[in-house]
């Protein structure tokens, strides 16, 4: 599963931005088996099964061999069924045309698959009002289009993993198709939601996040319920709601604790070391920073130090100590770089250019800002226009 882990831009701060930038880092990612909708293009084009008779045959419609299928034979079936019900509740036009077409499908054997012996016994049983062996056929069918859809979901969900670092768009497109195809799979929302956020839809985000924290609650997965807490602390600290952040990661924070999930407290004390920074505590989340990186450390999660080097970086450099503040950006931009994060490494250029032009080296900063600006693009990233006034301001 993934957590989020804030880096902070103290120049988007002087900017007016309320809260930090985030930048996302994959800890731990789990992949839940879920169910899922039917796959209608798998239904259309169904894998053969044995049949009683052990003869296995692709059923397609275009044969025509089951001779119960004449348009007389399935008003009549038709009738039988409607009348069954007739005592129980009148029968619209509707639903007298959705027999027909079950039926019809049924005898020209689409949208199932099964043997020449089944079919036609399903069919005679549906002449006398019996429709067991219909419902079982269909019930395979949809199963295995369920079980299609879940691999297919899972390739969109390695599609945006893979788009994730370099194509938003892509990898939103992707993440959405997984969601459509698989929405009891807890991952792929929680991957929508972090590149919402990236792209400054914090309402959706949250609302993403709250559907994933419902998914723990029905999967009863404490796991998955800490990881939603904690992207509702960064959504709504992005927002600029501390007191619900301060809420939602300690929440994240106390599953975490009782799991004995070192990573997972790692995050927690990282994005409430962001927050206490926001409020003016700095002290605070300097010691909260340091606990994160001794655990980060302590497990050789390069990703996770990188971001801890950031958030120190940008707690130093709201202390106006822009020496310690530079040397730890630095560290964190050479981690980013040697993980290909370009997120990362966008939210440090910046940060850098922040540094050289309190410093007054206007041609560094200029170069780093224009690296920061490149990269948010390339990522599709609001970020970039940020970026951008600090430069502008520069020329």
């Amino acid at each position: 599963m993934n957590f989020l882990k804030f880096k902070s831009l103290s120049i988007w701060e002087k900017l007016g931005v309320i809260g930090s930038i985030a930048s996302i880092f994959s800890i731990v990612i789990y992949f839940l088996p879920a169910a899922s909708s039917p796959n209608a293009d798998a239904v259309k084009n169904p894998i053969s099964i044995s049949g009683n008779d052990n003869n296995p045959i692709q059923i397609d419609g275009n044969s025509g061999i089951i001779n119960i299928n004449s348009q007389v034979n399935i008003e009549k079936i038709v009738a039988t069924l409607t009348d069954k019900h007739q005592q129980d509740i009148q029968t619209k036009d509707e639903q007298i045309k959705a027999l027909t077409q079950a039926v019809s499908d049924l005898s020209k054997g689409q949208g199932i698959f099964g043997t020449d012996a089944q079919i036609e016994q399903a069919m005679s049983a549906l002449a006398k009002g019996d429709t067991t062996e219909a419902e079982n056929l269909f019930t395979q069918a949809a199963q295995k289009g369920d079980q299609e859809a879940k691999h297919t979901a899972q390739a969109y969900l390695n599609l945006g993993a893979l788009a994730y670092s370099h194509d938003t768009q892509k990898a939103l497109d992707s993440y959405r198709r997984a969601t459509e195809l698989d929405p009891d799979n807890a991952e792929g929302w929680n991957r929508l939601g972090h590149l919402l956020l990236r792209i400054g839809e914090l309402n959706k985000a949250i609302e993403i996040y709250e559907k994933v924290l419902q998914l723990g609650d029905i999967h009863q997965n404490l796991e998955e319920e800490s990881i939603a807490f904690g992207n509702l602390g960064i959504a709504y600290q992005m927002s600029g709601e501390l007191d619900k952040a301060i809420a939602f990661h300690e929440k994240a924070l106390s599953i975490n604790k009782s799991l004995n999930f070192k990573e997972g407290m790692a995050n927690n004390y990282g994005n409430l070391g962001i927050v206490y920074k926001t409020r003016g505590e700095l002290y605070k989340a300097i010691e909260l920073h340091e606990k994160a990186l001794a655990i980060d450390e302590r497990f050789g999660l390069k990703e996770g130090i990188g971001g801890d080097y950031g958030n120190l970086g940008a707690t130093y450099d709201m202390l106006g100590k822009l020496d310690k503040a530079l040397e730890f950006y630095k560290k964190s931009l050479a981690i980013e770089k040697k993980l290909g994060f370009k997120e990362g490494m966008a939210i440090q250029y910046g940060n850098l250019g922040g540094i050289y032009e309190q410093k007054g080296n206007k041609f560094e900063a200029k170069r780093h800002y224009q690296m920061s600006i490149e990269l948010f693009k390339q990522l599709g990233s609001p970020n970039a226009q940020k970026v951008q006034a600090s430069l502008d301001y520069l020329q």
